[in-house]
């Protein structure tokens, strides 16, 4: 029976993993690392009597943590764009302010909502590319072949 779990869930693992080689779209991240979390779980009861669950829950944990942490920076990022559109709104307001008051006002300063926003985004960038080339390099080893395989193979326990 957990044969036949194992195999579902890792063949619809592997393509998942297959389509992210192509593109690492935020919703296909999250939903490939849902995915990873599921057989993950799964093969925790078969680790005593299949010892290639204990590998391959590795490998998925390892996954996990690279697509979570991709995920994160990826709605991070859009949270950053969010964020740069108010502090533009907000400083464009303030300038409108100052340009409306009396000539004794316009010493009025004028500070950055968000500071630091820009580099906020830059180290955001490097962890994003990172990561992005850590998920490709997991790929690279055949990730998605060796989840397949080991699928294949699951005894039914």
């Amino acid at each position: 029976m957990l044969s036949k779990f194992v195999y579902k869930n890792g063949e619809e693992l592997a393509v998942r993993l297959e389509s992210l080689s192509v593109s690492l779209d935020v919703v296909e991240v999250h939903q490939t690392r849902i995915h990873a979390k599921r057989l993950r779980y799964l093969l925790e009861p078969a680790g005593d009597v299949w010892p290639e669950a204990r590998v391959l829950r590795k490998e998925l944990k390892v996954l996990q943590t690279l697509l979570g942490d991709l995920h994160d920076a990826q709605v991070f990022g859009d949270w950053l764009l969010v964020a740069a559109e108010t502090a533009g709104a907000e400083n464009g307001r303030g300038r409108m302010l100052n340009a409306l008051m009396e000539h004794g006002s316009r010493d009025m300063i004028i500070t950055d909502p968000f500071p630091g926003l820009l580099q906020v985004a830059s180290n955001l960038r490097m962890v994003q590319n990172k990561r992005e080339q850590q998920v490709r390099d997991w790929l690279a080893c055949g990730g998605a072949g060796k989840i397949r395989d080991l699928a294949e193979v699951a005894p039914d326990c």
